[in-house]
């Protein structure tokens, strides 16, 4: 089965959030220019006893800020940690299959978290920094064109 058809054959059933963690590091992080650093994982997860049917992901967003002047010094942190759990409507998926090509949900999960994220940094008061909503656009492998050399 292609990476597309994995993608067309399987359901975004539930998305359970399993930590949301955030705290300021520095005192004055509200008012310093900073960067947003945000890591995104996606992990896949054998179901124990589940059917041929489903497949898991394993879910991570982790966001920490740095100050323009120094990428060393941590101003806050955060995380959004889940899983997200997924259901075959036609073909049953093979768990290795689906560990190959699992990165191909990270788009349609990366706007939940990154929501629930901006949430957190506006609760801490860091209200100035703008997380993006989309990941850039990756090209689907049947989009890249061969290159002969």
């Amino acid at each position: 089965m292609s990476t597309e058809s994995v993608y067309r054959n399987l359901v975004l059933e539930a998305l359970q959030l399993q930590k949301v963690q955030a705290e300021v590091l520095v005192a004055n992080a509200r008012e310093t220019p900073c960067h947003a650093h945000i890591e995104f994982q996606l992990t896949p997860m054998p179901i124990e006893g589940g059917s041929a049917t489903q497949a898991a992901l394993r879910v991570r967003l982790m966001c920490h800020g740095t100050p323009h002047h120094d990428a060393q010094q941590r101003l806050f942190q955060l995380e959004v940690g889940g899983i997200a759990w997924f259901r075959a409507q036609h073909d049953a998926i093979d768990f290795s299959q689906f560990s190959e090509v699992h990165t191909v949900f990270a788009r349609q999960l990366f706007p939940s978290f990154v929501l629930r994220a901006q949430g957190l940094l506006q609760d801490l008061g860091l209200v100035q920094i703008r997380l993006p909503i989309d990941l850039p656009q990756q090209p689907l492998p049947s989009q890249i064109p061969n290159v002969v050399h």
